[in-house]
């Protein structure tokens, strides 16, 4: 054999080469894919016909956001029991996280086989869509209140002392936690949603109802009960006890049961000396003093007693007697609590006189009787117009003056700012709490400026609370020209009134009506005035209460046209050039109050 080297074959010299090719084309196939393959979300992806394909992250948000802005704010249709119902996404808690869509959409990616896929194409992305599951909640119930049909369970009741069947009927109930979730799943598309609405059947059936009408109904009303109190019979037809009877669906049967507190009312008219209410204890004024008035025990029928002896005599078709024990009710305000109140003095009272007129007398009038008697506890707060009712003809109230937006009119009532006026007088200086008070628009002289008080139903009102820790008893006395509020307690404070000077006075001006119903009125200053309340004890000030009213201008007005300007002589007999007129003299309202 010889020595010498062999020399390499041409094949083993060309793989190096092949193999450096084949990467450096792989490499160039990469680096191309790597190109085209666009941004980070993959070609021809779109969501909800909004192409974001081959665009970048933050672009792609930014057109998902523009492109689909109309169809989320776009009112959706929901369809539930035959009813087309709306839903407005942004108020139900349904928006587009568009961030959140578009990393679904899928980023950039280094892996070959992605690469080579997203030269063909992305695809068709659903939505994310984040949810307020609180305010979807709550849109979904309003949608059952529109759905939702109440079951009616079959019951009985008495009709002239005749038993009515009152026959079942199926309800409806829409699927609160379905609904929802078709609501979230059709939000950006196209159509209406469908909630799915469940039937509610009732517990009663016509076997329950049948047997309900033969073991009780019909038996309670076929002849008379007799019920003996305290040793007196008194006798009731079936018209007299069957409006207090029914029978209710309970646990799938129907249960009777009778209305005690109603027909022990009933009773208390055919046994009024047997049955008497109790009566609380009270006060009256004696020689200037309050005096307890004793509490008095009442008698009454036990309910549940009433009611057991009731259903227990009702099925049998004789021997319907029986007796009901009488029991003693005690008055919520005995006579001991009442002496233990602290109701012993006059701590303030006051007087507000007025002008006559008749229908002050009456509206005064019937205010002072509810309000006097009036018994505060400690802490309770006071309010005129629960107290005084509404100013109607029903509730013993006269058309009278009142104001209304600066003016004087007609209407019912006129006259209760001078006992709210009063009584304000009386509470102030008895050092009670001020909750609610508000002067008259515009000052009325024959009243002290910044103490005063007015009243309308529905917007003002005059409240205060009894803060002591003793009892407050009112008493409110009137005449044809005058009201006294006195209040009765345990005195806390010695109470003086420092008024301040009137600030930023303002001139009335002269208004002409010729329009109906006009009253005239006279012109008052607007001003601002500080009243302090101030609270002492034993010589020294405790505290300082400042109250500050602003009083509108009261204008002068005319009830007539206003008068054309003339032209008076010059001395020449001439006529001189137009200017202002003094108006003639128009008649002074009465005020109100």
């Amino acid at each position: 054999m010889s020595d010498a080297p062999t020399a390499p074959s041409t094949t083993s010299r060309k793989a190096p080469v092949i193999f450096g090719g084949v990467l450096a084309g792989f490499a160039l196939l990469y680096g191309g894919l790597v190109l085209t393959s666009g941004g980070d979300v993959p070609r021809n992806t779109t969501v909800r016909g909004v192409a974001i394909g081959g665009l970048d992250r933050a672009a792609a948000v930014t057109a998902l956001q523009r492109g689909l802005a109309e169809r989320a704010a776009a009112p959706m249709s929901v369809l539930a029991a035959g009813k087309s119902l709306r839903v407005q996404p942004e108020p139900a808690g349904l928006s587009l996280d568009a961030e959140a869509t578009v990393d679904a959409a899928g980023g950039r990616s280094l892996n070959p086989w992605t690469l080579i896929t997203r030269l063909f194409g992305g695809s068709e992305v659903e939505p994310v869509v984040a949810v307020d599951r609180a305010l979807l909640a709550e849109t979904v119930a309003g949608l059952a209140e529109q759905v939702d049909e109440p079951v009616r369970e079959g019951a009985v009741t008495f009709v002239a002392a005749k038993p009515v069947a009152v026959q079942p009927l199926a309800g409806r109930a829409l699927d609160r936690i379905a609904t929802a979730t078709a609501i979230e799943d059709h939000f950006l598309r196209d159509g209406a949603a469908t909630a799915p609405v469940g039937v509610v059947e009732p517990t009663i059936d016509q076997a329950e109802l049948q047997r309900a009408l033969t073991g009780f109904a019909r038996p309670a009303v076929a002849g008379p009960v007799t019920l003996v109190i305290a040793g007196r019979p008194i006798v009731l037809t079936p018209a007299q006890f069957a409006p207090f009877l029914s029978m209710t669906a309970k646990g799938g049967v129907l249960v009777p049961a009778v209305d005690a507190v109603g027909l022990r009312a009933a009773l208390a008219g055919r046994a009024p000396d047997l049955l008497v209410a109790p009566r609380d204890a009270g006060f009256r004024i004696v020689s200037g003093r309050p005096v307890v008035v004793p509490a008095v025990s009442g008698r009454s029928l036990d309910e549940a007693g009433l009611s057991a002896a009731m259903l227990a005599v009702l099925p049998k078709p004789t021997a319907r007697t029986v007796t009901v024990q009488l029991a003693e009710v005690e008055p919520e305000l005995t006579t001991a609590e009442a002496q233990a109140l602290g109701v012993k003095e006059r701590i303030s009272t006051f007087t507000q006189p007025f002008p006559y007129a008749a229908y002050r007398k009456t509206n005064i009038g019937t205010a002072a009787r509810r309000i006097d008697g009036t018994l505060l506890m400690p802490g309770e707060t006071y309010s005129q117009n629960a107290t005084v009712k509404e100013r109607t003809a029903a509730n013993g109230y006269v058309k009278g003056t009142i104001i209304d937006d600066g003016r004087f009119r007609e209407d019912f009532g006129g006259g209760v700012s001078t006992i709210t006026t009063a009584l304000w007088h009386a509470v102030f200086y008895a050092g009670l709490e001020r909750v609610e008070q508000r002067a008259h628009s515009f000052f009325i002289p024959r009243y002290q400026a910044g103490l005063e008080a007015t009243v309308s139903w529905g917007n003002l009102d005059l409240r205060f609370r009894n803060d002591s820790p003793y009892g407050v008893y009112i008493q409110a006395v009137s005449g044809s020209t005058f009201v006294t509020i006195s209040i009765f307690s345990t005195k806390r404070y010695d109470i003086s009134a420092v008024s301040g000077p009137r600030t930023n006075v303002r001139a009335p001006r002269t208004i002409y009506d010729a329009k109906a119903g006009c009253l005239p009125q006279s012109g008052e200053p607007g001003f601002s005035i500080v009243v302090t309340r101030v609270f002492s004890r034993n010589g020294s000030v405790v505290k300082r209460e400042p109250l500050l009213t602003n009083y509108n201008v009261q204008n002068r007005v005319i009830c007539r046209a206003a008068p054309r300007p003339t032209a008076a002589p010059s001395a020449s007999g001439s006529p001189a050039p137009s200017g202002s007129v003094r108006p003639s003299a128009s008649p002074t309202p009465t005020p109100t109050g």
